[in-house]
């Protein structure tokens, strides 16, 4: 998985960021609020490429190349080392799973998988710390 980066070029007021996250109108929220723009004056586009799995919901790399960009007056390329993303970078909280299945021969017969992951609200970080939701999926075969 690659490290969070970002590009941020601003003409007069308008920002454009390419930043890779599974958030961009979250991302784009947090760039109007950090530098007091619009919603027609902020953009954010997101290459097709690249994976977060789960952490890359906000826009701490997005605001820093845009404050970048602007106090050099010229487009910026930024991107963390790793040990910058540990330090710096939001990550979901651990997850546990406990999987059981029943087999007759080859075939499998029954299942029961659980997940036990924080509340989702915990992406905002808002929520409680003794938030958890659970899910819970079972089945058995018919034949």
């Amino acid at each position: 998985m690659e490290p969070r980066a970002a590009v941020a070029e601003w003409k007069e007021r308008q920002l454009t960021v390419r930043t890779g996250t599974q958030r961009p109108f979250g991302v784009r929220e947090q760039l109007m609020e950090a530098f007091h723009l619009t919603p027609d004056q902020t953009r954010v586009i997101v290459p097709d490429s690249g994976g977060g799995f789960g952490g890359k919901h906000t826009g701490e790399v997005a605001i820093e190349a845009a404050g970048l960009a602007q106090a050099a007056g010229k487009p910026v390329s930024l991107q963390w080392t790793r040990a910058e993303e540990f330090v710096w970078a939001y990550f979901r909280p651990a997850a546990a799973f406990e999987a059981q299945a029943g087999l007759r021969g080859e075939k499998l017969v029954a299942w029961n998988f659980t997940a036990y992951n924080p509340d989702t609200a915990e992406l905002c970080q808002e929520n409680s710390a003794n938030s958890v939701l659970v899910f819970v999926i079972k089945g058995t075969s018919a034949s």
